[in-house]
């Protein structure tokens, strides 16, 4: 056995000189990576700066091959840009049996990055990175970009991959395993300032952006990273073993005269950022004046990554002392606009092992912000029309710009997916292992937030933002200070857009075994969170039209305002979707599914002040218009909420097709270690006090607008919150075969078992003490044709309430379809239990208060399947509302 080479560039670089080679049989493709930078105790000041990066149009336009890209002009920064690969990239044939191992020993391919006790000041501050209009557009292959003007931060970039990427003939066995670990660490007394400068005119102005058609057509795997916050520690990455044919492989060798194809995926990421202090007892200028605030924008323009084809990772901060894990973990086979003839594949042993750990605080963390600097400040985090129109793949986005943020976002995926395809194939294994974990931590500390005064936050997908999209996006928009967000999928999926998918004994074990979700806002024995946020300031997460409108695939969004918030957002998913498409063969869908979302202030004191709030958040007309998939949408301006939002499905569905599954078991049942197959737990604990005196003569605004999912089929779960203190669990336990207009033959069987439990808690022996609510309008509003001849399972929440325990779901094992000629003894065995509770609360005045929970003319006209619809304005209020079902809709 030959080995080549010991660096992905390297690598790559040898292979694409000697395209069309005839390899030696038992060839070893080996890439390390292992790289650690350090800040120790350095001191910067800026004053009066700007700072540029820029990547201009057509700087990597058609490139091919690898490009790792690095800008800097952060002070005390530590970046790590890079990746490890090992591949064929091949026009010619190949006789051989390949083997490719990216990594060795533990932690295969690492990359550490450190700033210790280092300090920075930075005054009248405009930093800008950008990624502008053809940089990579038809670009192919894998890139790496990194750019930083944040004093005090370490970030970690790059892509490990292992891949054989073919337009030829081959033949041979492949194993495919990759080991990425990374870790971000901001440790010890770093601050940093950014601080407007005199009277009230000069302010900092932080852009992320990556422009109009930065990435059009770009077919591969890129990852971006674009920080301008203060002590951020940053993670984005992606950890990919994949085969993208586009041509004809008649390999040989395994067990049934095809390949053996191993796919092995670890993904561990953790950032942190302990003992930092942002913005304390900072200078605000000579005049006396209050200064305007910082402008914070992180943007995707239209057509950004339009068309694109592969999987994609974009992390965009402006928060200072945040911890950001972003990143994709996948194992898959990707075809595209070619037909191509996969015989008697044996995929074996597909596993993946996503781990990201996030956190924020610990010691005695002295958090404090005293400046009215940010007053008049407006961040926005936009996903903009088209910027992902068409996209083929993987893509997970964040983007944040609220300070004292954990936030782990990424994708978990076992997959083939294909376009435009013919695949057969003998049979096929696929599991996925997800686990994330979100803390903000102060010790016995203090976090005091007195900032965005008069703010307005927005959080936007605009029109069209994933318009077409097929495959699988998970996307975090965050402003919340103090916010601790797990958003994500965990996918085996056999995805098909117009093919002839011939699967003979398909999916015979296709698992995803578990996916733990934890996100926590911790203050810690004696912890005080004070937080006075958002007076007169108008809060909106919107979604808007045509966003997903005719998507595909699996798609979790959360956007968040809220202060103190803990949010755990996504779906597990072991599915076969198809488009026009013929599948045959055995199924087996197992899923397993636990969240925990708590917000704690044991011992402590939490004080809201928010008043004269106006929150929107909406999703507006034909956001889903036409969909076809699993989506779970979370949208979230309420202060000191802990949110579960989700579904765990197996799942059949085909449009327009011809499916025949013989022999098949769906199973939604399997049980974790200490607890059901699908398990949530929302927690607002306060063993002192909770003072929350928000919302005074507000109007808050919970707004599905017309046509919103009309026509949409598939499982959705939708949530919007604007109440304070709420402990929410909202989602669906699916396992289900829908089709329509279709052809579905399980004649020798099919059973569904799906077991589900949910627990939702407001307070313990503490006290709530709430004036909330005075001369406010809330409004829980589902329009005209929102759901108008949707088909599928649906649990829709709105609450503006106060302090209120909500579970909302459904649990579901069921055919439904327009399905004529659906055939096939079926077993159904459904168990759920919802348990919703508030502690003991003294509500102070509701006075003059004027609420409205409408669902308007034709909202669900024409409807079919299973629907969960709650509307809460009421104060303490604990609610359970869903359907337990084991039925056929035909």
């Amino acid at each position: 056995m030959r080995t080549l080479l010991r660096t992905g560039v390297s690598a790559i670089a040898l292979s694409l000189a000697t395209s069309g080679a005839a390899w030696a049989a038992d060839e070893t493709f080996t890439a390390d990576q292992d790289a650690s930078a350090r800040v120790t105790g350095a001191t910067s000041t800026q004053i009066g700066t700007t700072n540029l990066n820029d990547i201009s149009g057509n700087t990597g336009e058609t490139f091919t091959g690898i490009m790792s890209m690095l800008q800097n002009n952060g002070a005390n920064s530590v970046v790590n840009n890079g990746n490890a690969v090992s591949a064929i990239i091949n026009t010619g044939n190949t006789s051989s049996d390949e083997s490719f191992t990216t990594g060795t020993g533990t932690d295969g391919a690492t990359q550490t990055a450190w700033v210790t006790d280092s300090t920075s000041e930075e005054t009248t501050v405009d930093d800008d990175n950008k990624i502008n209009t053809d940089a990579f557009r038809d670009a192919t292959g894998v890139v790496s970009v990194a750019q930083n003007n944040g004093s005090n931060a370490a970030i970690n970039n790059g892509n490990i991959v292992t891949g054989l990427v073919e337009s030829g003939n081959s033949s041979g066995q492949r194993v495919f395993q990759v080991r990425a670990r990374n870790d971000a660490i901001v440790l010890g007394d770093g601050s940093a300032s950014s601080v407007g400068q005199g009277g009230g005119a000069s302010a900092s102005t932080n852009d992320n952006i990556v422009t109009d058609d930065a990435f059009e057509s770009f077919s591969g795997i890129a990852s971006v990273a674009q920080n301008n916050g203060a002590n951020a520690a940053i993670n984005n990455g992606n950890a990919v073993a994949g085969i993208v044919e586009m041509g004809t492989v008649t390999p040989g060798g395994g067990a049934n005269g095809g390949p053996e194809l191993t796919f092995n995926v670890i993904l561990q990421q953790t950032a942190s950022v302990a003992g930092s202090r942002q913005n304390t007892e900072a200078d605000v200028g000579d005049s006396g004046a209050d200064p305007a605030g910082n402008i914070d924008v992180n943007t995707i323009t239209e057509d950004a990554f339009r068309e694109a084809k592969g999987i994609v990772s974009v992390a965009q901060n402006n928060g200072a002392n945040s911890a950001i894990n972003n990143g994709n973990g996948v194992a898959g086979i990707v075809t595209s606009d070619q037909n191509v003839t996969v015989d008697d594949v044996e995929l074996n042993n597909i596993g993946i092992e996503n781990a990201q750990i996030a956190a924020v605080g610990g010691g005695n963390a002295l958090i404090t912000d005293p400046l009215p600097g940010n007053d008049d400040s407006a961040n926005n985090n936009l996903v903009d029309m088209q910027a992902f129109q068409d996209f083929n793949g993987v893509a997970s986005v964040v983007q944040n710009n609220g300070p004292n943020s954990s936030i782990n976002n990424g994708n978990s995926v076992a997959a083939i997916v294909l376009d435009d395809a013919n695949i057969t194939t003998d049979s096929n294994v696929l599991d996925s292992d997800s686990s994330q974990s979100a803390t903000v931590v102060a010790g016995g500390g203090e976090i005091s937030a007195s900032a965005n005064l008069s703010q307005t936050d927005d959080n936007t997908l605009n029109g069209g933002a994933f318009q077409t999209f097929s495959g699988v996006s998970s996307t975090v928009q965050n402003n919340g200070s103090n916010a601790a967000v797990n958003n994500g999928n965990m996918v085996a999926a056999f995805i098909g857009e117009e093919n002839t998918a011939n699967t003979q004994d398909s999916l015979s074990r296709l698992k995803a075994d578990d996916n733990s979700q934890f996100a926590a806002v911790r203050p810690g024995p004696g912890g005080l969170v004070s937080n006075f946020e958002l007076s007169d300031s108008d809060d909106a997460n919107l979604i808007g039209g045509s966003s997903f409108s005719s998507a595909e695939g699996i798609h979790s969004v959360a956007q968040n305002n809220g202060a103190n918030a803990a949010i755990n957002n996504g779906n597990s998913v072991a599915a076969i979707i198809v488009d026009s498409a013929i599948s045959n063969g055995d199924a087996i869908l197992d899923v397993a599914q636990s969240q925990v979302a708590r917000v704690f202030a044991n011992g402590g004191t939490v004080s809201n002040f928010e008043d004269e709030v106006d929150d929107i958040n909406t999703a507006s007309g034909t956001t889903f218009d036409s969909a076809d998939g699993v989506a779970s949408m979370f949208q979230n301006n309420g202060a000191n909420s802990a949110i579960n939002n989700g579904n765990a499905v197996a799942v059949l569905l085909s449009d327009d097709t011809t499916v025949n599954v013989d022999a098949s078991t769906l199973d939604g049942g399997v049980p974790l270690p200490g607890g059901p197959a699908v398990s949530q737990i929302a927690e607002v604990n306060a063993s002192s006090d909770v003072t929350s005196e928000q919302i005074v003569g507000s109007d808050d605004l919970n707004t599905i607008t017309d046509q919103a999912f009309r026509n949409s089929e598939g499982v959705f779960s939708v949530g919007q919150n604007n109440g304070a203190n709420s402990a929410i669990n909202n989602g669906n336990t699916v396992a289900a075969a829908i089709a329509d207009e279709g052809s579905v033959d399980a004649s020798e069987g099919v059973d569904f078992d799906v077991d589900a439990e949910q627990t939702a808690t407001v307070g313990t022996t503490g006290t709530v003490e709430s004036t909330e609510s005075v001369n406010s309008q809330d409004e829980n509003t589902i329009n005209t044709d929102a759901f108008q001849n949707a088909a599928g399972v649906f649990s829709v929440l709105q609450n503006n309430g106060p302090n209120s325990a909500i579970n909302n779901g459904n649990t579901v094992a069921a055919i439904i379809g327009d399905c004529p000629q659906c055939t096939g003894a079926n077993s159904f065995n459904v168990s759920s239990t919802s348990t919703g509770t508030v502690g003991a609360f003294a509500i102070a005045t509701n006075t003059n208060v004027n609420n409205t929970n409408l669902i308007s003319g034709q909202a669900f006209q024409n409807g079919r399947g299973v629907f969960a619809v709650t509307q809460n304005n009421g104060a303490n209020a604990a609610l359970s509302n869903g359907n337990v079902v084991a039925a056929i809709i035909q």
